[in-house]
């Protein structure tokens, strides 16, 4: 059979699981749930939530319901939107596994629980037979057998979209390295022209001709006579300014504020790494516990100053990529 579908609604929250094709080595869970006003969400209004797993994924979910362990959680990003997946047993019913899909949540009974582990089961070894073969690959894609069955282009479609927004998230990364690139660059140009500067400033005296008495005084003085010169000093100058430099600050190493604000601005772009425990989030901002010798510091991160591919579950110690002045800021050393 190419394809399979199962509901499980309730009172006010319904999920369903879609394989559309045999062929297709990932499954769909579709959360919909009931409005204020009673009338269920329509997917042909493009409302409710649809999450894809990877055949990886879906023997997580059926090592939970085999209760092989206790709970398991993902993240999924999509189009800029975060989600965040959990199966895990309830912990006052032994029979009672909870759903949470972003702002979805499902229970499921018994019954429910038996079918689904058991239609999990046929799926996956349907799929290790078919998905996972050349030819199961080459039908599914060949033209001379397309699919009549609208949800598959539907889903084929957002599989199409999902890989486009990891290529994006890649770009993001490699312009990320040249802002770093860049801001290297124009340290080592300040640089430069700060010692360029000194050079230049090191001589106050623009006049090239080292002979003090070869002084322009054929000009200031109407008297063609040299010996007639009132002045019997050769090292005076008229110019009552002794210093020709006409910048007032001495220090040559000097740049001007708006260059220096520029370049300030740029370094904030820089990326340390941290290893840390997520202790909680919210929607904006990830609560990390980093251990440090026998010490532990738990600080709040943004999630727009973190640029790195991290799980969500909970006292799992991983590596994070976060902007080096919100570690500053916290007086964290990484």
């Amino acid at each position: 059979m190419d394809n399979h579908d199962y509901s499980m609604f309730g009172k006010t929250s319904g999920l369903i699981f879609q394989s559309s094709n045999k062929t297709d080595p990932w499954i769909f869970f579709r959360c919909l749930k009931k409005k204020p006003d009673g009338v269920w969400e329509k997917p042909s209004k493009g409302e409710g939530k649809i999450i894809k797993c990877s055949l990886e994924e879906l023997v997580m979910i059926l090592a939970v319901l085999r209760k092989d362990q206790e709970s398991w959680s993902a993240y999924h990003s999509y189009k800029n939107i975060n989600t965040q997946i959990n199966f895990k047993w309830d912990e006052k019913s032994a029979e009672t596994l909870r759903i949470y899909i972003g702002n979805y949540s499902k229970m499921l009974n018994y019954p429910q629980i038996e079918i689904l582990k058991h239609l999990l089961t046929h799926v996956l070894q349907e799929k290790i037979e078919f998905a996972t073969s050349s030819r199961g690959t080459y039908e599914s894609d060949s033209p001379e057998n397309p699919s009549n069955d609208t949800n598959n282009d539907e889903y084929k479609k957002n599989n199409a979209e999902e890989q486009k927004d990891s290529t994006q998230e890649v770009r993001r990364q490699k312009d990320k390295l040249k802002i770093i690139e860049t801001v290297e660059s124009t340290n080592s140009d300040a640089n430069s022209d700060s010692n360029s500067n000194s050079n230049s400033n090191s001589n106050p005296n623009p006049n090239p001709n080292p002979n003090p008495n070869s002084n322009s005084n054929s000009n200031s003085n109407p008297n063609p006579n040299p010996n007639s010169n009132p002045n019997p000093n050769p090292n005076s100058n008229p110019n009552p300014n002794p210093n020709p430099n006409p910048n007032p600050n001495p220090n040559p190493n000097t740049t001007s504020s708006s260059h220096t604000s520029s370049i300030s601005y740029q370094k904030e772009k820089h990326f340390k790494e941290i290893n840390a425990k997520i202790k909680r989030e919210t929607d904006r901002a990830l609560l990390l516990e980093l251990v440090e010798g026998d010490e532990a510091n738990e600080i709040w991160i943004p999630k727009s100053g973190i640029t790195s591919k991290y799980s969500i579950e909970e006292g799992l110690s991983q590596p994070f990529f976060v902007e080096d002045w919100i570690l500053e800021k916290n007086g964290i050393q990484a």
